[in-house]
């Protein structure tokens, strides 16, 4: 009996720690070679200005994980081979950022290249209807709040509720940073979040994760803010 009831312990705490952490965050993932195309081993990848980083393996590829959504800049480097830097590599939640290396061998006098990524139309590796909505996207939309964005985006209706690909607006889940934010009897949204403390949005209509629990026809994934050491505020007016 004793056995049982620690086993229960043990799921409820891994659950809760899986709940958690679901869906905040994403990962850098790429290769690394030489100007011929051979992997480099032992490469080392970082993104700058943070402790995350990795080194390659014996195909040269590598990958970064537990990344907050937003702009990086990530940097290759080797002895005996120049030093490449790649500026705004975007990590979305719960997707991989590709980004390869092609390093040249060091000479004498030799500089860091630079190079500038950007997001692509469209995510290889997703497998579900999904669309993401930076804060600074936001910030140019007529919006007044996290309705008004995620019923801007395809397959979405406002009729007395969220409705996504047709569904009841019931069957809308709703994550903030990882963790449902759902009443279970009425099963509408719970918190109130000013725009200005939104990082990242992003709409899944279809395909989404087990992480997702009892979604159905959609999921609104919320992302904040971090705190910095800046103040910063906004001021909005609506004339209706």
């Amino acid at each position: 009996m004793r056995r049982k009831a620690m086993f229960m312990s043990i799921a409820l705490v891994l659950f809760v720690a899986l709940s958690v952490t679901a869906g905040t965050t994403g990962k850098i993932a790429g290769r690394v070679t030489d100007n011929s195309g051979n992997p480099l081993i032992g490469a080392t990848v970082m993104v700058v200005g943070t402790s995350y980083g990795a080194m390659t393996d014996a195909n040269g590829e590598y990958f970064i994980i537990n990344l907050q959504p937003g702009m990086y800049s990530v940097s290759a480097s080797m002895v005996g081979m120049s030093n490449k830097t790649a500026e705004g590599v975007a990590v979305v939640v719960d997707q991989t950022s590709p980004m390869n290396f092609s390093l040249d061998p060091a000479t004498v006098g030799s500089t860091t290249i630079t190079v500038t990524d950007s997001r692509g139309m469209i995510m290889m590796d997703a497998t579900e209807s999904y669309h993401v909505v930076s804060r600074e996207e936001i910030s140019t939309l007529p919006v007044a709040g996290i309705a008004d964005v995620v019923n801007r985006q395809a397959g979405s209706t406002q009729r007395g509720g969220l409705h996504m690909r047709g569904g009841r607006s019931g069957e809308v889940t709703y994550m903030v940073d990882g963790v449902a934010q759902v009443d279970p009897t009425s099963r509408n949204f719970t918190s109130s979040i000013p725009m200005s403390g939104v990082a990242e949005m992003s709409t899944i209509s279809g395909g989404f994760g087990a992480e997702y629990g009892n979604a159905q026809s959609g999921v609104v994934n919320i992302i904040t803010r971090e705190g910095g050491n800046d103040y910063t505020g906004s001021l909005s007016w609506n004339g209706n």
